[in-house]
């Protein structure tokens, strides 16, 4: 008698034998709970599995290679899983019996919400109606496929992408958006919207990109209600002439009379007073084109005698009025057609494919490879490859030498997508004509007399330089001083990342470098921003983004590299005086020049302030704005004050000018008494001084100066 336990598996074999298998989906007893699970990477969810038989040999999970604890007693087992790896697969199994067992897999898709980067394919100037304009929306996201690129212009739809990259894990994709510019799209915002769309299961929250603002140039057209070309007036009334027009940069206008200009430059014409018929002209202007467009007025000359008394009203007004011509005109534009700017693209080397989905894909025949059973020796792999490591340019020829010095060799050869091949020992060569494979892994293989095999791989890095290094500012300027602005520097389709380095420059210095950790071989496009503090000096600086790649001693020396076209920074600051204020001594009647110069951008406007007089006249010359004094009086005395003042602020110096008296005659008669008063001093004084030096040198006079006798003197004793 067989167990009660066994008896429900064998009723159920006895019953499904006839079935193609108790596994099949109508037959499948398990359940899952939610049957789909969608989630971003790293986050956990909970999926429940039942089972609608309840005896049965055990139920368990198995989340990759790893399986849970058997629930026998169990029709219902749930499960926590962390959605870390994005190859992650998990399973709910359920044994039958001792031989038959179902399992139910469950999907899983796992997601990366998009990152967006939106920016101009091409640098131009000046953007010209009729241009074909192109922009680009790079989007990393997970799974790709599933990602829909909204393109919108201000708040309409205008264009919608999709892709069919099957790719589970993130990737690189773009959606080109080609634009023909038109006036109307002057002032548009434009922007790429990217959003996983799950169908069923779901829509994620849109990413948008930042505005791309578009300011499109275009000629003068005049506007529809412009009014009448005919005017037909009465003598000696007023009225007003309209010239409507619009254009970008906004035009400007001129009016003439039977052809003699008029002073008038605005959109309008006043007549006072009209009093014969005249032919007035208004032509609108821009650097792109101009358009006239002509005014016809005539005077209406009243009859002298009256209508007959049998003549109704309206038969009077129409003998009177003078038959009015057909108002007609002609507007044309004068612009000569604005040629398409042309700019100068590097291009890759003969035989390149195109990019497709942002990737670079080539077909290859598959060369077949070699049965052999792949074992280690011992001894090491007797296998020598000449070079070990080679860096190619995309599209250019490699080979790659591998030998062996192994006695016992059979036979030698690659293993590769393109360049697979067999040869007898002791060496073998790999080479391509056009190395075009991205991530091409060539394995040179050597089979001994045993059956035995062993490999070596080299390591190939193919690379390609950059089509397009340009830089953009997210603000395209004039820039304030002391105010932040940002550059971008955007690379397209260079390879590998990894190996790329972009340098900042403001002028010859650096200013900033950046490197990149990424693993990914095909062509990427890669943005690299900048953010500077504006300063006056930096005014006209010139700013290049330079890409480099970076491959040591293995790579191309000089290392392949790409710069863009400078970006002019033009920094805005307030005026700055190059001479301080101060006080000015002049004399009664010199002449004298005030100077005044300042520095500033825009360059500023410089204004003097002063008492004005017959004899002080302003002199303009470049920068400097001088004040020059013919014959200074004291009806020159004062301060100067120079201002000097541009869009972003203003300064004031000033000059003080203060008289003082020339000496017209000679010295004054106290200037004399003085001096012949300093002389008999200086006189006296050198006296005594001669006196007192006569008594040193012992010379006396014992003798009176009144004495009438003549006693001699004694001779001097004998000391």
């Amino acid at each position: 008698m067989q167990p009660l336990r066994t008896l429900g598996p064998l009723m159920l074999l006895i019953l499904l034998c006839d079935a193609d298998s108790p596994c099949s989906t109508e037959l499948n007893p398990l359940t899952l709970d939610p049957p789909v699970v969608i989630g971003e990477q790293g986050e956990s969810v909970e999926v429940n599995c039942s089972s609608t038989l309840e005896d049965h040999y055990g139920m368990y999970w198995k989340v990759g290679n790893t399986e849970s604890d058997r629930e026998d007693d169990r029709s219902f087992i749930p499960e926590l899983l962390t959605l870390s790896d994005w190859n992650t697969t998990a399973e709910c199994r359920i044994k039958l019996n001792e031989v038959v067992e179902c399992g139910k897999e469950l999907e899983i898709i796992m997601y990366k919400m998009p990152a967006l980067s939106m920016y101009a394919t091409k640098y131009f100037p000046e953007l010209v109606e009729g241009m074909s304009y192109e922009l680009q929306c790079d989007i990393e996201a997970a799974p790709i496929q599933n990602v829909t690129v909204k393109w919108y212009k201000d708040k309409e739809i205008i264009s919608t992408d999709t892709f069919t990259n099957t790719a589970k894990i993130p990737e690189h994709e773009s959606s080109i958006l080609m634009v023909n510019l038109s006036k109307e799209d002057n002032g548009a915002q434009f922007r790429c919207e990217a959003q996983l769309d799950f169908g069923i299961h779901g829509v994620k929250t849109p990413v948008s990109s930042l505005v791309h603002h578009v300011s499109v140039m275009y000629a003068p057209r005049f506007n529809v209600t412009t009014g009448e070309t005919y005017y037909f007036l009465k003598k000696g009334v007023n009225t007003t002439l309209n010239c409507e027009a619009e254009g970008n940069p906004p035009p400007v206008f001129n009016w003439t009379r039977d052809g003699v200009s008029l002073l008038e430059k605005t959109n309008h014409l006043n007549i006072t007073r009209v009093d014969d018929d005249a032919i007035y002209n208004c032509t609108a202007y821009n650097h792109l084109g101009s358009i006239t467009k002509s005014m016809n007025v005539q005077v209406i000359k009243t009859a002298k005698s009256a209508a007959p008394a049998a003549m109704t009203t309206a038969q009077a007004s129409a003998a009177t009025a003078p038959e009015a011509p057909t108002p007609t005109y002609n507007e044309s534009t004068t612009a000569p057609e604005t040629p398409t700017p042309t700019y100068n693209e590097s291009t890759t080397a003969p035989g390149t494919p195109m990019p497709i989905n942002n990737e670079l894909t080539t077909t290859a025949p598959e060369t077949p490879k070699p049965t052999y059973n792949e074992t280690t020796t011992t001894g090491g792999c007797p296998l020598v490859l000449t070079p070990p490591e080679i860096v190619v340019k995309y599209g250019d020829p490699a080979s790659i030498n591998c030998s062996t010095s192994a006695s016992d060799a059979d036979i030698m050869g690659w293993e590769a997508t393109v360049g697979g091949t067999l040869s007898q020992p002791p060496t073998v060569t790999w080479r391509v004509e056009e190395l075009q494979m991205w991530d091409i892994q060539p394995k040179c293989f050597l089979t001994r007399l045993n059956n035995e095999q062993c490999t070596m791989m080299p390591k190939v890095t193919l690379y390609k330089t950059p089509d397009i290094v340009s830089v953009s500012a997210v603000d395209p300027g004039p820039f304030l001083e002391g105010k932040d602005f940002v550059l971008t520097c955007d690379v397209i389709h260079v390879a590998p990342k990894q190996n790329l380095k972009l340098k900042w420059y403001r002028g010859g210095e650096i200013v900033s470098v950046k490197t990149f950790t990424s693993t990914t071989v095909t062509p990427v496009n890669v943005s690299f921003p900048l953010k500077v503090t504006s300063r006056r000096g930096y005014n006209g600086a010139a700013f290049k983004c330079m890409a480099e790649l970076h491959f040591g001693l293995e790579g191309p020396i000089p290392a392949p590299t790409a710069i863009s076209s400078p970006f002019i920074a033009d920094v805005h600051y307030p005026p700055v005086f190059e001479e301080k204020s101060y006080i000015l001594q002049v004399n009664t009647g010199e002449n004298v020049t005030l100077h005044c110069s300042a520095g500033g951008n825009p360059p500023p406007k410089i204004h003097w302030e002063y008492v004005s007089a017959v004899n002080v006249k302003e002199t303009t010359g470049g920068r400097h704005v001088n004040i020059t004094i013919t014959g200074a009086t004291s009806t020159n005395v004062g301060v100067y004050k120079c201002n000097a003042t541009n869009d972003i602020g203003s300064v004031t110096r000033s000059v003080t000018v203060v008289l003082s008296h020339k000496i017209s005659t000679g010295p004054s008669w106290f200037i004399w008494v003085l001096l012949i008063l300093c002389v008999v001093l200086f006189l006296a004084v050198l006296m005594i001084i001669l006196h007192n030096r006569r008594k040193k040198n012992g010379q006396y006079s014992f003798v009176s100066s009144n004495a009438t006798d003549n006693i001699p003197m004694s001779d001097k004793p004998e000391a």
